[in-house]
């Protein structure tokens, strides 16, 4: 199995370097290196997150990283990380952002 950050995912990591509220800009990046570390440990355990949503034939799984939730898919030999969001994040907010990516190039 391999892991492959998604587009919008890269950009969520990219959003929370930017706007965090941390003290230290190398407290942030350390930070979202152990998230990036965590979600590349599911290539030797896809099932690790817990289901959270089907839509259009495809589980979405969740893995809670400390304030963070990463949500993604297994396809085939590839595990495809869709989206990092904060867990303060409105949760419908996230199910209407992943169906919109569910389908369309997010690579």
């Amino acid at each position: 199995m391999v892991v492959i950050w998604s587009k919008p995912a890269i950009d969520d990591l990219k959003n929370y370097l930017e706007h965090s509220k941390m003290i230290t800009e190398g407290k942030v990046q350390k930070y979202i290196e152990s998230l990036v570390d965590y979600g590349n440990s599911l290539e030797s355990n896809p099932n690790l997150g817990k289901e959270f949503l089907t839509y259009k034939n495809i589980t979405i799984r969740q893995l809670l990283y400390k304030m963070h939730r990463i949500f993604y898919y297994v396809d085939n030999d590839e595990i495809i990380i869709i989206q990092i969001k904060h867990t303060l994040r409105n949760i419908d907010y996230v199910i209407e952002i992943i169906k919109n990516l569910i389908g369309k190039d997010m690579y």
